[in-house]
């Protein structure tokens, strides 16, 4: 069931992903050669805390033999696509390296996930990283009261296949509030005209996860880390959205990525 948000519930979300905004800007000039992920996700915990807030993702999930994530923060380099567990591993000149961060503010989670190029990236990297990036923001577009998810989700994958590479499957986009996850579940791929209509209120994270070739997937023995399977790279772009009476407002981040 989707749970519609009041202005004041959204106002709480954003607040809650304010805080990852601040998260962000900070690693824009953090992340260089030389640190570890690891120094990544104590950045990111110590300001989620320092603002009173919860990381979401700590402790997160678990059972069936696999334990709950261990970090405040995903952490995933090179051909990682997702949920890459934060350790001693230093970036070095080139890495891609995505962050996937959470914070619960007042019982309030948001959602949110940037990939940065490392030092001197080549090309295909960068355009690995920029066609997450558009097809994030070309999804945007399409919210808004009476379009429907669908034609979300097909406009987010012809621009992941325009851009030359493959979109990750069954991994997807998810509702939020006072759960991380609430419906509904928002695949990066879909049919125009199909599913739900967007309505005010609803609120969701965008998340587009490609890989510059193969997206096909391996998990590894940590239960958590997803790796392409033909060791091509990976790019992952994230916000938490909230539909208005005329569109869409991110409320993980201001005009800097509006």
């Amino acid at each position: 069931m989707i749970v519609i948000k009041t202005a004041a519930e959204v106002d709480a979300i954003r607040a809650s992903g304010m805080i990852l905004r601040e998260v962000f800007t900070q690693l824009e000039d953090f992340i260089r050669p030389g640190v570890t992920t690891e120094e990544i996700n104590y950045l990111a915990e110590e300001t989620i805390r320092s603002r009173g807030a919860i990381p979401s993702f700590l402790n997160y999930g678990g059972g069936y033999g696999i334990p709950p994530f261990p970090a405040a923060a995903c952490i995933s380099v090179n051909d990682e696509i997702i949920h890459g567990i934060p350790s001693e591993r230093r970036l070095e000149s080139g890495d891609v390296v995505s962050v996937d961060l959470g914070a619960c503010l007042d019982g309030w989670h948001s959602d949110a996930c940037r990939t940065y190029a490392v030092g001197d990236c080549s090309e295909d990297s960068l355009n690995l990283i920029a066609t997450a990036e558009k097809a994030f923001h070309v999804g945007l577009a399409k919210i808004k009261p009476g379009n429907r998810l669908g034609d979300m989700q097909a406009a987010v994958y012809a621009e992941i296949v325009a851009g030359g590479c493959d979109v990750v499957r069954n991994f997807s986009g998810h509702g939020i509030g006072r759960s991380l996850h609430e419906d509904p579940v928002i695949y990066n791929y879909g049919q125009a005209g199909r599913g739900v209509k967007f309505v005010p209120g609803m609120v969701f994270c965008l998340e587009p996860m490609i890989a510059a070739g193969s997206a096909d997937y391996y998990f590894m023995d940590d239960g958590w880390t997803v790796r392409t399977r033909d060791g091509s790279w990976a790019a992952h772009y994230e916000n938490t959205i909230a539909v208005t009476e005329t569109g869409a407002e991110l409320l993980t981040c201001g005009e800097d990525c509006a």
